[in-house]
C-alpha cells in the first residue's frame, strides 16, 4: 500500500472510531434528556447509589428494600460522588458511557501487544457496534457497564505480567463487588488463566473469587 493511501487510511479509521464514540455518547446523554430512556435499572441503582450518601445505606425507593439484597453490588458507591455534583442523574449516564469507551481504547491496547496499530484500529472499530446496539438500543443505565472496563483492565494487567501488584488487587476488589455473579465467573475466568500461562497466582485469584461468591451468596445477600 503506498505510504500516501496508508496515512489516509488510519485517519479514516481514527476519524471512524472517535466519531462513533462521540456518537455514542451524545446519543445516549440526549435519550435520557427527553425522557426516551428505559429507565427501569437506571432508577433502581441511581436512587440506592444517592441513598448510600443522603438516606437508608443503599435503600431503593423503587423495590422498597435495601438494593444489595437484591443484587450485591457495594461497588455502586463509586457512583454516588457524581450525585454531590449534580441532582439531575444524567451524570451517572455520562460516567457509564465514558467507562463503555474507555473499554475500546484499553482493548486496543491489549490487541496492540500482539497486533499491529493498524490491526489492532480494526479489530477495535469491529467492536464498537455490538457495543453501540447493546448499550444503547437495548439497555439503560447498569454497572456492569463500570464492570466491563474493570475485567478489560484486568486482563490487560494479566497481559502484561504484573498480576500481583496493588493495582491488580484494588481492580480486583472493585470488579467482585460490580454484582453478586460476577465472582463466580471469574474464578473459572482465573482458572483458565492459570492452565494458559502456567501462573499459580492465578488458582489463588480462583479461591478466592469462590469464596467471595459463597460469602455474598450464602450470607450478605440474606442480611440485606
Amino acid at each position: 500500500m503506498p505510504k500516501n493511501l496508508k496515512i489516509e487510511f488510519l485517519f479514516f479509521l481514527r476519524f471512524l472510531l472517535y466519531g462513533f464514540l462521540v456518537i455514542f455518547l451524545v446519543y445516549n446523554v440526549a435519550k435520557a434528556y427527553c425522557l426516551s430512556i428505559n429507565a427501569h435499572d437506571y432508577g433502581i441503582q441511581v436512587g440506592a447509589a444517592k441513598n448510600a450518601l443522603f438516606g437508608t445505606f443503599f435503600y431503593c425507593d423503587v423495590l422498597n428494600m435495601n438494593y444489595l439484597g437484591d443484587h450485591f453490588s457495594p461497588t455502586l458507591i463509586l457512583v454516588s460522588p457524581l450525585l454531590l455534583l449534580s441532582k439531575h442523574p444524567v451524570l451517572v449516564l455520562i460516567f457509564q458511557n465514558l467507562c463503555l469507551i474507555a473499554v475500546f481504547f484499553t482493548a486496543f491496547k491489549i490487541f496492540r501487544i500482539k497486533l499491529s496499530r493498524r490491526l489492532s484500529e480494526v479489530v477495535v472499530l469491529l467492536l464498537i457496534p455490538n457495543f453501540f446496539i447493546h448499550e444503547v438500543f437495548c439497555r439503560d443505565y447498569h454497572i456492569e457497564s463500570f464492570g466491563a472496563l474493570l475485567f478489560v483492565t484486568l486482563i490487560y494487567q494479566i497481559v502484561k505480567g504484573i498480576p500481583n501488584n496493588i493495582w491488580f488487587g484494588l481492580n480486583l476488589f472493585l470488579l467482585l463487588g460490580v454484582k453478586e455473579d460476577v465472582p463466580l465467573v471469574l474464578g473459572f475466568f482465573f482458572i483458565a488463566c492459570a492452565y494458559m500461562r502456567k501462573n499459580m497466582w492465578m488458582l489463588l485469584f480462583s479461591l478466592v473469587c469462590f469464596g467471595y461468591f459463597l460469602l455474598v451468596s450464602k450470607f450478605l445477600i440474606p442480611h440485606f
